[in-house]
């Protein structure tokens, strides 16, 4: 039995990504881009023939200068390779990725630096070999250790989906569930959001009294580590101001279509602009 120090909340959690990072291969120590060549590789770091990991960060190393897919290509020549940013909003990756997601439909001909962002680095996430229904419970259970051990009995995920609710659901059934979860299903854009719905409805129809489904969460825009954030203004020395994923129109289409399903709504807004957008729809 984990002895509780507190009751405490978590509101913006991603649970079963907290699980798989603790577990996984951690790169928010690296000097620099090159340091990849030092990094010690244990077989759980890989997803299929994919090695992943997660954490890298630009901003520590000397150079501050985004790093490329041909430094990969040298030091991992053999396989493809996935490496997440720190703030889950673009990945790193080699030739051999690019070219294994093309075969797979993503269309990736502007990445050939090596970094992808948003849509495209989400896409890239979801076209990798699939965690087993093991692995899958075992990243919930880590994650479940992490929270209570830090005195968190209740947390708000903002990364179900139907895999992750029949595993929790099978914690809980082995009475091992130690958390409450309150979640949201995220969907990337308006010609996902029946599915999505669909989705809900499945999780519906399979009840667990720590676990509640809340609705559906919008990323209206990306993250400032990533400079995918919409901004008024162009960030400095660049020409670009972030990037905006949905409109005012395809927002009001995606609210009323939530709301009158009976779901709340989550939204990710970060830049200057997306708190007005998304108050105006």
């Amino acid at each position: 039995m984990i002895e509780r120090i507190s009751n405490c909340y978590d509101s913006h959690t991603h649970y079963l990504a907290t699980g798989q990072i603790a577990s996984g291969l951690q790169l928010n120590e690296l000097k620099s881009a090159e340091d990849v060549a030092s990094l010690k590789l244990q077989p759980s770091f890989y997803r299929g023939d994919w090695l992943t990991g997660f954490g890298w960060d630009q901003n520590k190393w000397p150079s501050g200068t985004l790093p490329t897919a041909q430094i990969l290509d040298r030091i991992f020549p053999d396989y493809p390779v996935l490496f997440s940013r720190v703030d889950g909003h673009a990945s790193w990756v080699n030739t051999r990725a690019l070219q294994e997601l093309n075969k797979k439909g993503l269309n990736l001909s502007d990445s050939s630096s090596g970094i992808l962002y948003e849509q495209q680095h989400i896409q890239a996430l979801s076209l990798l070999p699939e965690f087993t229904e093991v692995q899958t419970k075992f990243f919930l259970e880590e994650s479940q250790k992490i929270f209570n051990q830090a005195g968190f009995t209740h947390v708000r995920d903002l990364s179900m989906d139907v895999k992750t609710w029949k595993s929790l659901l099978r914690i809980y059934e082995e009475k091992k569930l130690t958390i409450c979860l309150e979640s949201f299903i995220t969907t990337e854009g308006l010609h996902y959001l029946d599915n999505t719905l669909n989705q809900i409805q499945e999780i519906k129809r399979l009840p667990c009294p720590q676990l509640r489904l809340m609705g559906v969460k919008f990323f209206v825009d990306g993250s400032l580590g990533s400079k995918t954030a919409y901004l008024s203004e162009n960030y400095l020395n660049t020409s670009h101001s972030g990037q905006l994923m949905w409109t005012q129109a395809e927002l009001v289409e995606a609210f009323a279509k939530v709301w009158s399903a009976g779901h709340d709504v989550a939204v990710h807004c970060i830049g200057d602009p997306c708190a007005p957008l998304v108050v105006q729809a």
